[in-house]
Formats: structure tokens, C-alpha cells, sequence
């Protein structure tokens, strides 16, 4: 797979930000800002907490954005419309595990890690 890389890093500076300044940020709000800008969130959508990726919810949007050839590859992803409730949230984070799994060369994203919300393992990779 081919993913597209960000080439302009200016695309994640905010007000009057110059690019040494992302230097300085802490890696939570660059993850948050490269997260908004591959998912197009803006103004009150915009994603402020990297809790927000507990459950997997958004996690699987990403991936739907960023690898979609990855998530056609896992049989279980098709299934994750006609799921609901506890099944939903199970399946929903086996299948953000399997495309993390295949998208990286080392372990990134838990089970655990999803479901209970651990900021910590998503912003250590």
C-alpha cells in the first residue's frame, strides 16, 4: 500500500504559528492536528482529546481515510455494519488492531489499549 505522506508540515500549523513552532508542541496536540487534518475535521468537529479514539469509533474512520486498501483486506471489517452494542465494540477494535497490525511493523494499538481508552499507547508509538 501507498499512503500519502505529509510533505507540507505548514498544513498543521494553527493562527499565527511559523513551522519551527511545531517543534515545540507537545506529541499529543501533533498527533491531534495531523489527526484532524487526514479525518478534514474543522472548527467544532475538530477531535480535542486523544480520548476520543476510545472504542475504536474513530480509529476505524482514520483508517477507512488513510489505508482503505488495509481495511478491505480484513474479512471482519464487513461486517461492522450490520453489528451492534457490545458485538459492535468488539468487533470494531479487532479490526482497528488487525489494520494498525498490518499497517505497521510493530504493535502500535491494544485491545485493551482501545477499549479502555489509553491515550499513553496510541501516543507512544
Amino acid at each position: 500500500a501507498a499512503y500519502e505522506s505529509i510533505n507540507d508540515l505548514t498544513q498543521l500549523l494553527e493562527g499565527g504559528e511559523v513551522p519551527n513552532d511545531l517543534i515545540t508542541l507537545p506529541g499529543t496536540e501533533l498527533m491531534l492536528r495531523w489527526l484532524n487534518l487526514k479525518l478534514e475535521y474543522t472548527g467544532p468537529e475538530k477531535v480535542r482529546s486523544l480520548k476520543a479514539l476510545k472504542g475504536g469509533e474513530l480509529m476505524m474512520e482514520l483508517f477507512r481515510k488513510v489505508a482503505p486498501d488495509v481495511v478491505r483486506l480484513i474479512p471482519e471489517a464487513k461486517l461492522l455494519a450490520d453489528s451492534t452494542g457490545t458485538n459492535r465494540l468488539r468487533l470494531l477494535i479487532d479490526v482497528c488492531v488487525q489494520c494498525s497490525n498490518r499497517c505497521c511493523d510493530f504493535d502500535v494499538l491494544t485491545k485493551e489499549g482501545l477499549f479502555e481508552g489509553h491515550v499513553d499507547v496510541v501516543t507512544s508509538a
